[in-house]
Parts: structure tokens; C-alpha cells; sequence
């Protein structure tokens, strides 16, 4: 069973359809965000990707998280 998403997320969910029609409006900047959002291919991708830039960055020390769909990561 879906859960009625909460009041106040209509709001939101407009602001940021008129933020992301506002970047598509400009190629230059839209362009690099498709390709990005093209190469995610799953959560596990992302964290992968996290993970090795970290370490690309001389992190000595990395941890991550997953929950409720968010993915966070600490190095």
C-alpha cells in the first residue's frame, strides 16, 4: 500500500519541476546533468562511484550508509 505523500511535498515537487525546467532552458549547464543521470545505473553504481572518488582524493578512511533510499558517505 503507497502512502499519501505529506501537504507540504506538492510545494516542493513544483519548485523543483520549475528549477529543473529552468536548467533544461540552458543547454551548457543541462548537458553535463544528463549525462550524469545517463551513466547512474543503481544505488550500488552510485556508491561505487563514491567510493572511488574518495579514494581518488586520498581519503584514508571511508564509511557509508544506506537507508530509506538516501545514500550517505563519510571519508
Amino acid at each position: 500500500m503507497r502512502r499519501k505523500p505529506p501537504a507540504f511535498f506538492a510545494a516542493i515537487v513544483a519548485e523543483a519541476k520549475g528549477l529543473w525546467d529552468d536548467l533544461e532552458a540552458k543547454p551548457q549547464i543541462s548537458r553535463p546533468w544528463w549525462q550524469l543521470f545517463r551513466q547512474i545505473q543503481s544505488p550500488r553504481h552510485v556508491l561505487s562511484e563514491l567510493l572511488k572518488n574518495a579514494d581518488d582524493g586520498g581519503g584514508g578512511e571511508c564509511s557509508g550508509l544506506t537507508a530509506r533510499g538516501s545514500i550517505c558517505v563519510r571519508t
